[in-house]
């Protein structure tokens, strides 16, 4: 797919700009998201009603960050409203309708991504590099930068990412592998994790 997507509510050309005008990042964000993000209100009012106002918050602020990166400034509008009144632990009229709100600006992208895909061709994968020999300084200094975007839930991570996984491989397969993983599955916190411990023996 090489044409720039079409996809009411998003702006498109800001969001490419922001991937490096990666179409196929883009297009991959897009499907993980509607695939991840579904049930998002409903999760987040469970978490709440439980108590659990933390993973409320987090859920919020990672998909704050993953609407910056998708273009979808309402939707990123409502969950940095949503994500203030959990970690206020703010109840009544003001967190049902910051609910109201993320529920249907979600369910709004969520549409326009599927309709999307209903007309979309992927593209064959392309074929994977042999990974290069290890230079463990600028493998550090690439994690620091990787770090500082996946803290923010930002999905330039995932370009970041992209550029240095065959050096990681290299030096970590299994951290590698553990940090792909979380990318597939938005799960900003592990990756964190791991690249944390990464870093440490990097020093």
């Amino acid at each position: 797919m090489s044409a720039t997507p079409d996809i009411p509510g998003l702006n498109v050309p800001l969001a490419l700009r922001q991937l490096g005008n990666n179409v196929k990042l883009y297009d991959k964000l897009l499907d993980r998201f509607q695939q991840s993000y579904a049930s998002a209100p409903q999760e987040i009012a469970q978490s709440v009603d439980a108590g659990d106002n933390e993973t409320a918050e987090r859920s919020a602020h990672t998909i704050k960050g993953l609407a910056g990166s998708l273009g979808a400034a309402a939707l990123q509008e409502a969950s940095a409203r949503l994500e203030k009144v959990c970690r206020e632990q703010i109840r009544g009229p003001e967190y049902e309708d910051a609910l109201r709100a993320f529920a249907k600006e979600l369910d709004a992208v969520i549409g326009g991504i599927r309709a999307y895909q209903n007309g979309a061709h992927r593209a064959p994968a392309a074929a994977q590099a042999v990974a290069p020999a290890v230079n463990t300084g600028l493998l550090a200094s690439q994690l620091a930068a990787l770090a500082a975007h996946v803290d923010d839930s930002d999905a330039k991570a995932l370009i970041l990412f992209d550029g240095i996984k065959d050096q990681l491989a290299a030096y970590d397969q299994n951290a590698g592998a553990r940090i792909a993983a979380a990318f597939e599955s938005f799960d900003f916190a592990t990756a964190a994790e791991v690249i944390a411990s990464l870093r440490a023996r990097l020093g």
